[in-house]
């Protein structure tokens, strides 16, 4: 999703590998944006290029401001994130 995107029930998550020399990719989230409340929602090993894709089931999550990220870790343990905002909404709307 965009930043700032509002999403609910199965989210697509769509991201491309960004660098050559990657052992693996992770898909995070950070309930509420916190850092230390990460949650590690799939991890893949491959150093292919390209676009990588997951269906994210947004009712493990309280509805509210959310980060999700794809991390990219090297062999060496270093890693990059890439983050979006994003915004989860299932309950239904008030009447």
């Amino acid at each position: 999703p965009k930043d700032g995107a509002t999403v609910s029930g199965i989210a697509k998550i769509t991201g491309l590998t960004p660098t050559e020399g990657f052992e693996r990719w992770e898909l995070l989230v950070f309930p509420g944006g916190n850092d230390s409340a990460l949650s590690t929602i799939y991890v893949t090993g491959g150093d292919k290029l390209g676009e990588v894709s997951y269906d994210l089931d947004t009712t493990m999550f309280p509805d509210g401001n959310h980060v999700v990220a794809l991390r990219v870790v090297r062999p060496d343990t270093s890693y990059v994130d890439y983050r979006v905002g994003v915004v989860v909404a299932n309950a239904p709307a008030a009447q």
